[in-house]
């Protein structure tokens, strides 16, 4: 639902629960769903809780507010937020930009996953030679069909939502697509590919982070677009943990994919770096620990 053109929110439900709200120490909000009311209600008077907002492609949202009037008030909401959490630099940056804000307002904290759960399955038959798997809409699968339709013997298969079922029309026959599959089976599809190809479209705020992380934690080579979003905070190097591609360039993409499956050596190593690289940096209670710290911070400031 929009209220004066402002994109849209769960706005019945943080009104109901507003005095459960203002009954606590901090408000974490991790969707836009309830930040975009919780921000304009708590500019109106009626949350007085500090609010904690996790942005996800908050500059994005901010973008489509075409209206002067109405991008101003916005960003004016925005700015009574206690604090920002990003989870990209360049997210942070733009945030601030908007903002006209510093540290002080908002902070990194690089995406962690559950290691324990994404483990490598060595013993799983290799069923595609090029796997896919993401539902966020800055995947550019458009690029990896491409590639499916020029190279009709190498097996592909594209794991996603509905929002991409675009991908179903005129598609090659070697291209497999699967749509809202659970994670189990997700996990199964990761270990099933000889290589993981993650085409991302520039943005701020996704460099297909959680899915990358994830196959790398489950040992598997993965090439990625070299997004803003993921270009510093990840200790990503190309052709040492990961396989970097400049994002909507498709001789690149292609490129690196012949040559990532003509090399197994490269295969194997890239794999064996990617999982180290995650269980150095990327663990679910390193994440757990930033953002638990941020937070008691905005509770009780020094």
């Amino acid at each position: 639902m929009k209220i004066l053109g402002v994109p849209g929110g769960d706005w019945l439900t943080i009104l109901k629960n507003h005095k459960s709200i203002n009954k606590s120490d901090v408000m974490l909000s991790t969707v836009d769903n309830v930040g975009i009311p919780a921000v304009i209600l708590k500019r109106i008077g009626l949350i007085k809780t500090p609010i904690i907002y996790v942005s996800v492609g908050l500059p994005e949202q901010i973008d489509k507010i075409k209206t002067r009037v109405l991008r101003k008030f916005y960003l004016n909401s925005l700015r009574n937020t206690k604090h920002f959490i990003c989870y990209s630099i360049v997210e942070k940056e733009r945030l601030k930009s908007l903002l006209h804000t510093g540290d002080e307002k908002v902070s990194f904290i690089p995406l962690g996953i559950m290691t324990s759960f994404f483990n490598p399955l060595l013993e799983v038959n290799k069923q595609w030679d090029i796997v896919s798997i993401g539902a966020d809409p800055m995947r550019d699968y458009a690029l990896l069909a491409q590639f499916a339709v020029k190279h009709k013997k190498l097996k592909i298969l594209i794991v996603t939502s509905a929002n991409h079922s675009y991908i179903k029309h005129n598609k090659p026959g070697n291209l497999d697509c699967e749509f809202n599959i659970s994670l189990d089976e997700a996990i199964k599809r990761f270990s099933a590919g000889k290589l993981i190809v993650l085409p991302v479209k520039e943005n701020t705020y996704t460099g297909a982070t959680t899915t990358l992380l994830q196959a790398m934690c489950m040992q598997k080579c993965v090439i990625v677009s070299n997004v803003g979003p993921i270009k510093k905070g990840y200790n990503l190097v190309s052709n040492e943990n990961c396989i970097l591609v400049e994002p909507g360039n498709y001789t690149d993409l292609e490129a690196s994919i012949l040559s990532a499956l003509s090399n197994d050596e490269l295969l194997e190593q890239t794999g064996i770096n990617g999982r180290r690289t995650v269980l150095e940096h990327n663990t679910w209670e390193s994440f757990i620990s930033k953002t638990s710290a941020l937070i008691l911070e905005v509770i009780n400031p020094h």
